[in-house]
């Protein structure tokens, strides 16, 4: 029992150290894509934190099966070879104790990732959808700085004055290309903003201004004087079928019948289920000789992991798309990988009662 204890504390360290390390990286990349929409007027500043919190559930489900492998490749590797391994063996716990007691771990693992991708995630990245569906549909205007150039939508939009409950623009500037790849520049004494009730789009209404279209070189300049003008700087894009699943509760997605929420029922299903099947495979390539480097057989396991991993992902896209079945779907890499891992297990004598053949 103390050996398993052992065992388990140093996997664990392991894995929480390497979690925290990928954590921070894919969390970091992704607030920065954030922070890229909020230069472009896409979304506001203050939302940056919160949607990188909601983004983390789903980083997390990804990266659990990748940091737990490679802490147990990590802890038995060295456990072989700082020779710990022989000194294991020969007070009788063999290969197939250790990967009893370590596939535990692994499902009790495999059951928080499970309460990520079947309950948590959902419900972030719904919440997430949301926070940007209403900075969507809030005034642009508030996305707008005085003095300052701001990208909304294709325009490049200049205001000298704001109004103080922000929903009118005051001797404006927008510089864009039109439908036909024209330079259009229009200048105007104020301008607010209109939504369009059936398509959601939204439209600047300026008022008292000029427009120019600016062609190529050796033509003339088209000019036109107006007291009204709607230039369109956004049109609503509604989510896809395929999204609209991941935001679904697991309840809901029982309800439906759709190929979309069976897909994304069978991914949040298969992401967790691929611990223990890496297990078999991770356990039996972490024996090295003590001369081999903790290291070497970490690559290959890690190509492996992340074969299965978006392999899954794109086998997800293509029964979305119609191309797979749903039966066998994901499952036929699990029943892959399985198979592998059961002969690695066997040619590496882990089944065997006491020792390990060589």
């Amino acid at each position: 029992m103390i050996l398993y204890r052992y065992i388990a504390r140093e996997i664990l360290l392991s894995t929480l150290t390497i979690g925290g390390v990928l954590l921070l990286i894919i969390t970091g990349s992704r607030f920065a894509r954030y922070l890229n929409n909020a230069a472009e007027g896409e979304i506001g500043l203050n939302v940056l934190g919160q949607l990188t919190l909601l983004y983390m559930p789903y980083a997390i489900q990804l990266i659990l099966p990748l940091s737990f492998i490679l802490g147990v490749m990590l802890t038995f590797s060295r456990l072989y070879m700082e020779n710990e391994m022989a000194v294991i063996q020969s007070s009788g716990v063999g290969q197939r104790q250790l990967l009893s007691g370590v596939m535990v771990l692994s499902l009790a693992m495999a059951l928080l990732a499970s309460m990520c991708s079947l309950y948590i995630t959902p419900y972030t990245q719904a919440l997430s959808e949301e926070v940007i569906q209403t900075q969507k549909q809030r005034s642009s205007f508030e996305l707008l700085t005085p003095g300052r150039f701001t990208h909304l939508g294709q325009q490049g939009i200049y205001a000298q004055a704001l109004s103080d409950d922000k929903t009118q623009l005051e001797h404006v500037l927008i510089a864009s290309v039109d439908e036909q790849g024209r330079n259009t520049l229009i200048l105007a004494k104020k301008g607010t903003q209109q939504v369009a009730p059936q398509t959601l789009s939204r439209f600047l209404v300026l008022q008292q201004g000029h427009r120019y279209i600016l062609p190529a070189q050796g033509q003339a300049v088209e000019a036109l004087t107006f007291d009204q003008f709607a230039q369109r700087i956004a049109v609503f894009t509604p989510p896809s079928v395929p999204d609209e699943a991941e935001m679904l509760s697991t309840r809901n997605l029982l309800k439906r019948d759709d190929l979309a929420a069976k897909a994304q029922l069978q991914w949040r299903l298969a992401l967790p289920l691929m611990l223990p099947v890496m297990m078999l495979i991770a356990l039996p390539m972490s024996q090295v000789a003590p001369r081999q480097g903790r290291f070497g057989a970490l690559l290959p396991v890690v190509m492996m992991l992340l074969v299965f991993l978006f392999g899954m992902l794109s086998l997800q896209k293509v029964i979305n798309d119609g191309g797979w079945p749903l039966m066998p779907g994901l499952w036929i890499l699990h029943g892959l990988f399985t198979v592998i891992g059961l002969l690695m297990c066997w040619r590496r004598g882990v089944f065997r009662a006491g020792g390990v053949r060589r």
